[in-house]
């Protein structure tokens, strides 16, 4: 596996961080400047409307709460933190 310098985004929080229609729209067209390419026809990719639809119910599906989401949050920047802290030691 090739290390990459870019972190993948959670997909249980892509709904509160996006609506539908922006979901909709990246995955249409992909992201400029980023390794998300376009996923459906109309932007190159290979998925037809209906399975665009299909993946954005499921992303509704494994959504999480705004208070989890929340949490999340504090806990990676408490790992964060931890890291630089460890890191700052080290050097």
């Amino acid at each position: 596996m090739t290390n990459v310098s870019w972190k993948a985004p959670a997909l249980n929080n892509a709904l509160l961080r996006f609506d539908r229609t922006e979901v909709k729209y990246v995955l249409d067209h992909g992201r400029a400047f980023s390794p998300m390419q376009p996923w459906s026809t109309v932007g190159g990719g290979a998925m037809n409307e209906q399975q665009i639809k299909n993946l954005i119910d499921y992303l509704a599906s494994i959504v999480i709460t705004p208070e989890k989401a929340a949490e999340q949050v504090r806990r990676s920047e408490e790992h964060t933190s931890e890291l630089q802290s460890h890191l700052n030691l080290v050097c």
